[in-house]
């Protein structure tokens, strides 16, 4: 399986023609869609994959192994994403 970045790297190449943007939130690489809202970005070698939370989708997502709440700012923040190794 590849890593990370690779993922993010296929993903941006992949996501580019349909208007996701190279950018950065919370110091870290992520795509935007065309409104600006990020929706996946690299945070210490770990995808991070926003994800509606209560969705069968957020579920499921969760529970991959390894597969965790995205929480950059501790208990401060909590945004409907995913970390997955």
């Amino acid at each position: 399986m590849a890593d990370a970045d690779e993922l993010f790297g296929h993903l941006a190449e992949d996501l580019a023609p349909r208007g996701a943007k190279l950018s950065k939130m919370f110091g870290m690489p992520c795509l935007k869609d065309p409104n600006g809202k990020a929706f996946v970005g690299l945070h210490d070698g770990e995808l991070v994959v926003r994800l509606h939370r209560d969705s069968p989708e957020h579920a499921e997502a969760l529970a991959v192994t390894g597969a965790h709440l995205f929480d950059p700012m501790g208990a401060r923040y909590r945004c409907p994403c995913l970390l997955s190794r």
